[in-house]
């Protein structure tokens, strides 16, 4: 299975609507990759996962207003809480829809919450 994540580049800012929340998007430029998508978790680092998902996710948390540390591939504790804010944010915001599966509020980007930013059925 290929999924498609983004990298974003610089600048070049336009709005969008992210489910309920308007964002501020940088240009993005698609990775495409067919291994599984790994679980990010304190102590993560693109360094050794050989690819920028950590960026990717700290750029997206950047976007939404949940992460204001450095873009810098390494999963801290900044990136830790600002992906449970997101996961908490996501699920008040999408609580009550028909077929609506919550994600674990855990600061670990899971399956779950890759799936809530790539748009896949959960």
């Amino acid at each position: 299975t290929k999924h498609n994540l983004t990298k974003y580049d610089d600048m070049d800012l336009k709005e969008i609507e992210v489910p309920t929340i308007t964002v501020k998007e940088q240009n993005i430029t698609p990775i495409v990759t067919d291994k599984p998508l790994p679980t990010l978790r304190l102590g993560s680092n693109d360094k050794n996962l050989g690819d920028s998902y950590v960026k990717s996710w700290q750029t997206f948390l950047q976007a939404l207003g949940l992460y204001k540390g450095a873009i810098d591939g390494i999963f801290g504790t900044n990136t830790h809480f600002a992906v449970w804010n997101y996961q908490s944010s996501y699920n008040r915001q999408h609580a009550g829809e028909k077929g609506f599966v919550p994600l674990a509020v855990d600061g670990v980007v899971g399956k779950n919450t890759w799936n809530s930013i790539l748009g896949a059925k959960k």
